[in-house]
């Protein structure tokens, strides 16, 4: 038998041996998500049966059913504002390096904090490696915009975060990351800091692992710092613009 022909005979058997003990893996889906026309209890497969929070395939909706996204799915977040109640959007789900879970903003999307006493809006909890965050506005955080803690391969890109914390807070960071590792920051804007303690800013990276990249962000009035980071961490920091800061810290290559 020549080795195409096995190595065919072989991949068939490798396929029905995967059928048969039911682990292929799920295809990548796309979800639709609409504040103002959906329901958490749809099944969020269509604009028509979509969902209403943004964070709704991470989470159980009263307990059933489980998280729907798997490594490679999208969400499709459509125009409006969106706002969590007394608690941020919390993600858990992990994507895959080369596979992220992306989340895209079909329009103009607002995620806007007003209502939250603490936290950032949106929360990445320690399983929540591989995602991509790509075209939202995010306001009114009180204590941020985006928090994570032991997260890798992130990315956040074509976002505009504005208008963050308040005065007297302490601690307050647009984007705080806590041992994470390999994200990365592209065509984003932040600007209008409006605590006015010492310790605040745009980005906060404490104890990162491999190299944390930004490329072509905009950073204006952040507070005292654009980014500050721990000693372990890296950041490599290309083609952006700060201005009207106090300073800036950071390791830039």
């Amino acid at each position: 038998m020549s080795s195409v022909r096995l190595g065919i005979v072989v991949g068939i058997v490798i396929m029905a041996a995967l059928l048969v003990f039911g682990v292929m893996p799920a295809a990548a889906a796309t979800y639709y998500v609409n504040w103002d026309t959906g329901d958490d209890a749809n099944d969020g497969l269509s604009p028509a049966t979509a969902w209403k929070n943004i964070n709704r395939g991470e989470a159980a909706y009263g307990g059933e059913p489980a998280a729907a996204l798997v490594p490679g799915d999208t969400v499709e977040v459509a125009a409006g504002t969106y706002k969590p109640g007394a608690n941020p959007y919390f993600f858990y789900v992990a994507g895959e390096a080369g596979n992220p879970i992306t989340y895209h903003a079909n329009g103009k999307v607002i995620v806007d904090g007003e209502y939250l006493q603490g936290y950032a809006p949106i929360f990445l909890n320690g399983s929540s490696d591989y995602k991509v965050f790509d075209g939202f506005e995010i306001i009114h955080g009180k204590k941020g915009a985006i928090y994570s803690i032991y997260c890798d391969g992130v990315t956040i890109k074509n976002c505009v975060i504005h208008d963050i914390g308040q005065v007297g807070a302490q601690n307050v960071y647009m984007v705080w990351n806590e041992a994470c590792t390999g994200w990365r920051y592209q065509n984003n804007v932040f600007y209008n800091m409006t605590t006015d303690w010492t310790y605040a800013g745009g980005i906060y990276i404490y104890w990162a692992g491999p190299a944390t990249e930004m490329y072509n962000n905009t950073f204006h009035s952040t507070g005292p710092t654009a980014v500050l980071q721990s000693t372990a961490a890296v950041v490599i920091f290309k083609n952006n613009v700060v201005s009207e800061m106090h300073r800036f810290y950071g390791e830039t290559d």
